[in-house]
């Protein structure tokens, strides 16, 4: 997903893993403040229900800036209890369904 699909999103909208990037790994950096990084699986939990469907997310809330159009904050939620924050650099990893 680009970024102008991405300030698109509405609450509501379903969102599914880019199957491109089902075995990615991304290094981030958990905390500024500390001097390592780690690398981690984007889907460590794999990309499909128990059911071999592909998973679904739901957009919670959509923020971006008008100051700085580059910039974007997706919530979204799977289940009842895993919740996700997409950035400008996530935000390909899922796609529109």
């Amino acid at each position: 997903m680009t970024l102008r699909e991405a300030t698109k999103l509405e609450a509501g909208d379903i969102l599914n893993p880019n199957v491109e990037y089902a075995n990615a790994e991304i290094a981030i950096r958990p905390n500024p403040a500390y001097n390592y990084s780690a690398i981690v699986k984007v889907f460590p939990k794999g990309i499909y229900n128990s059911d071999g469907s592909l998973m679904r997310y739901k957009v919670t809330s959509v923020k971006t800036w008008k100051r700085d159009a580059t910039k974007i904050r997706v919530k979204a939620r799977r289940g009842m209890y895993e919740n996700i924050e997409l950035t400008e650099e996530t935000i390909k990893y899922l796609v529109k369904s």
